[in-house]
């Protein structure tokens, strides 16, 4: 039965609405539903090309290129002559997010110039990058007068994301790149020498506010000067740092880099390191003062890194421990803990305890013992995002009673709250603390009970896990 232009499933917010719910494959076959339909998903089948997923795209005639090519919105994994020549048609022209790997070949780099050309003017998310050279071999270069606006009109580049990869430059070259880049707000940079040259005054782009390198990129990018100006001189508005490095004795120079941070990027209060805890902590209590956000990797931590960490307490807002893999806190199943960490349980209780301006702890490898919680009292008062583990809390059902009684407890704090306003000045909502019935039939202050009281201690408290997903609610 055909579909009359009144029918719901023609309304434009409903086509949408199921286009952000269908595969590829489903997206080919509703295309074929008929025109309003053919218009929305066609779209949806065109917009993204990924290489590796979609191999068959190179043998399309140019004829369905020319007729769809305008629709490409994303292109992944481009890797051979093959894929640069696919895209050659003027049609595609409108590409907001691209990720290429150039190889050494003089073809491949042709067609990837004019690609870039063509949409210099579109572009928002750039990963470009070239195969790690191999025993001194030629290196590919950075395209970058491909980038250049064309002449004769207002237009600027758009790139606020751009991700380079072994293709080395000057330091003038670098200047130069971010000049032609005065929307980028993030960059991340590895492998990718930036010689030393005639540049005095490093071009500073005082847009970028996200920097994703390895210590040895940032602090030495002309590896064969030990203190040339690192790449931080480029950046005086930045805030995080996201960085690594390659091992636990890569030479860095810590004198430098503290000096390097205090004197080009004061606003630098994010600091995410995956490096050897060593070096982590060196990081810490060294190079970087007055962090208000600290991300560790969860292969690094220590007891040492953890006293580290406090040496921030009195700034500390937000507290992760990086996980290097996706799904961990929506898995079904509650996660099993390793033994024999490295950290004991009091100096865990130490940053809740101290870090009084903290909003988010999310310690999702530790467990804490209720016992300890119950000794110390914890200054952050304005907690709002909690992920731990409990001792004794270990199973779904466990701890799914937990944070129901927290979510109940809460409904009933903030209905107290409004009775609080109607009252005249009564405090309902600390009453609300102190009756143990709140919680409903209390006997014997079980495990589940202990740990809802004490979250309820914690009134901006809205995300909480505890081993098995995540609990938000509207406060």
């Amino acid at each position: 039965m055909p579909l009359t232009h009144d029918h719901p499933l023609l309304l434009p917010e409903i086509l949408v609405r199921i286009s952000s719910f269908v595969t590829l494959r489903d997206a080919i076959s509703c295309a074929q539903v008929c025109t309003d339909w053919g218009d929305v998903f066609t779209s949806i089948v065109w917009q993204t090309i990924d290489f590796k997923a979609q191999q068959r795209f190179v043998s399309l005639t140019p004829a369905a290129i020319r007729k769809h090519g305008h629709r490409i919105l994303t292109v992944k994994n481009i890797e051979h002559d093959l894929h640069v020549e696919a895209l050659h048609h003027p049609s595609i022209c409108k590409i907001r997010s691209l990720a290429v790997t150039m190889p050494l070949t003089a073809r491949f780099q042709a067609y990837c110039h004019d690609l870039l050309r063509r949409n210099a003017t579109s572009l928002v998310d750039l990963d470009i990058g070239a195969p790690s050279p191999s025993g001194g071999g030629t290196v590919v270069s950075f395209p970058l007068d491909a980038l250049s606006m064309p002449t004769g009109g207002p237009a600027t580049s758009k790139i606020t994301f751009l991700k380079i990869q072994n293709l080395p430059m000057t330091r003038d070259g670098f200047s130069s790149l971010l000049r032609l880049c005065p929307a980028l707000v993030t960059l991340n940079i590895r492998g990718t020498a930036t010689y030393v040259s005639n540049c005095l005054e490093p071009f500073q782009h005082t847009g970028l506010k996200e920097l994703i390198a390895p210590l040895e990129q940032i602090f030495r990018p002309d590896y064969s000067v030990a203190y040339t100006q690192s790449l931080l001189a480029h950046f005086p508005q930045l805030v995080t740092l996201r960085t690594w490095s390659s091992s636990a004795s890569s030479g860095l120079l810590f004198d430098h880099m503290r000096e390097q941070v205090a004197r080009h990027c004061p606003l630098l209060t994010r600091l995410c390191t995956e490096a050897p805890a060593g070096i982590t902590t060196t990081l810490l209590t060294q190079t970087f003062h007055s962090l208000t956000c600290i991300t560790v990797s969860e292969s690094n931590i220590s007891e040492t890194v953890i006293m580290a960490i406090l040496s921030h307490q009195a700034t500390l807002d937000r507290l992760y421990i990086y996980l290097p893999y996706g799904g961990y806190y929506e898995q079904d199943e509650v996660p099993v803990l390793q033994g024999n960490l490295p950290i004991p349980g009091w100096a865990i209780q130490l940053i809740p305890q101290t870090c009084h301006q903290l909003t988010t702890l999310q310690f999702p490898l530790f467990e804490m013992d209720m016992d300890g919680i119950a000794k110390s009292k914890w200054s952050c008062k304005n907690l709002e995002s909690l992920f731990i583990r409990i001792r004794g809390l270990d199973t779904k059902e466990s701890i799914d009673e937990a944070l129901q009684l927290w979510t109940e407890a809460v409904a009933k704090r903030e209905s107290l709250k409004k009775l609080d306003a109607a009252s005249g000045g009564l405090d309902f909502a600390k009453m609300c603390l102190q009756d143990p019935g709140v919680l409903g039939q209390v006997l014997q202050d079980p495990l589940e009970e202990r740990v809802a009281r004490h979250l309820l201690q914690f009134e901006k408290l809205h995300t909480v896990w505890l081993g098995h997903k995540v609990t938000t609610i509207k406060l």
